[in-house]
């Protein structure tokens, strides 16, 4: 078979082979982590054997809805996948862009090691944005399976509270910096924010004021952004080895809103040195009360 473009990425998940094999076949697993950041799966559809087909439509809010179709090869369970793709299909219906995939399953010790070979087998005019796109795709797609399947409990900090306010009033408060400074942090904390760039790889770097009169500068980087339902960000410098990862979801529960607040630390170790030193668990709980406490005042005004 003749190749356009074919690229092979490596990749070691910390979690067991099953579980990794499974969400490749999976339809409400595929649905969460396929496709690139700030790209959502509203249509996941898959019959996971030898034969069965794929129908995936990925959606942006700045490039509309992709759909695209495929069909399973060779399921060797838990060991290897075959699929191919079809997307991007032209006034005739004849597919533009075809792809051929095989990915690996390998146990590396208690993680799972894949390897998956990407390849277009046709790309039509038009398309040379999704070809040269298509390793950082991958890449992107594969760190979402990643915060799908891999165990962070024990280096992380979580919590949810069901807020009576819609979504788009929490959204709001959580990305305009307007709002922000007026509830972020513990108790009796103030905010300066010196640069707010919502966008994926923006920055956000502000000074929290301590009711004792310490400043903690921050520095974040925003990694994924959709619209009323996800805030991915790294809290940190890579370099000064205490850089964190924080996952905001946001969910309708009837009238009301659901938010999930996660932050994973890099280590177990620097996951309790922040929490002992730093009061970090109480610190998330009355970070979280303030900003339902600042929803219910928005609600009145």
């Amino acid at each position: 078979m003749d190749f356009i473009k074919s690229i092979t990425i490596t990749r070691i998940f910390d979690a067991p082979r099953k579980m990794v094999f499974e969400a490749w076949l999976d339809e409400k697993h595929l649905q969460q982590w396929w496709s690139p950041r700030g790209f959502t799966n509203p249509v996941c559809k898959t019959e996971g054997k030898p034969g069965g087909t794929i129908l995936i439509h990925m959606a942006h809010p700045d490039l509309g809805e992709m759909p695209m179709g495929g069909k399973y090869e060779e399921v060797s369970p838990i060991d290897k996948i075959v699929f191919t793709t079809t997307a991007f299909p032209n006034a005739e219906g004849v597919h533009q862009l075809q792809g051929h995939n095989v990915v690996l399953f390998t146990d590396e010790g208690k993680k799972t090691k894949i390897v998956l070979t990407a390849s277009i087998v046709k790309a039509g005019p038009g398309l040379e944005g999704a070809l040269a796109g298509m390793d950082q795709g991958w890449k992107e797609s594969l760190d979402r399976l990643g915060e799908l399947v891999e165990d962070t409990s024990e280096r992380e900090m979580k919590i949810t509270r069901v807020v009576d306010a819609p979504r788009e009033l929490l959204w709001k408060i959580w990305t305009d910096p307007e709002h922000i400074k007026e509830w972020w942090g513990p108790n009796g904390f103030t905010n300066t924010i010196h640069q707010f760039n919502l966008a994926p790889g923006g920055e956000w770097l502000l000074t929290m004021h301590g009711p004792d009169g310490t400043d903690y500068p921050n520095h974040i980087r925003f990694v994924e952004i959709i619209r009323n339902e996800r805030l991915i960000y790294d809290h940190g410098q890579p370099e000064d080895g205490g850089q964190f990862r924080t996952f905001v979801h946001f969910t309708d529960e009837g009238n009301k809103t659901r938010i999930t607040m996660k932050g994973v630390f890099k280590t177990v170790e620097y996951k309790n040195l922040v929490v002992e030193k730093y009061g970090a668990l109480e610190g998330q709980k009355e970070h979280i009360a303030r900003m339902e406490a600042y929803a219910a005042k928005m609600l009145t005004r």
